[in-house]
């Protein structure tokens, strides 16, 4: 699906889940610290949580090696 012209309120109409910032979707994805960091609001940063627990996704990587 294209969305070249997606207007914002097109936008927050299929995406209401990122609009909300306390408890929100981003913190399944990222931990507290990450999302409050200056990297994190300068840029994009990967996600460090993992959906399934509450441990980090480099933890996860390493412990399958």
């Amino acid at each position: 699906m294209r969305c070249d012209r997606l207007g914002w309120e097109e936008f927050a109409r299929r995406n209401p889940d990122l609009l909300i910032w306390k408890e929100g979707i981003l913190t399944r994805y990222y931990r507290e610290s990450t999302l409050n960091s200056d990297r994190a609001r300068n840029g994009f940063v990967l996600p460090d949580k993992s959906i399934e627990q509450e441990t980090s996704l480099v933890e996860v990587a390493r412990d399958r090696r």
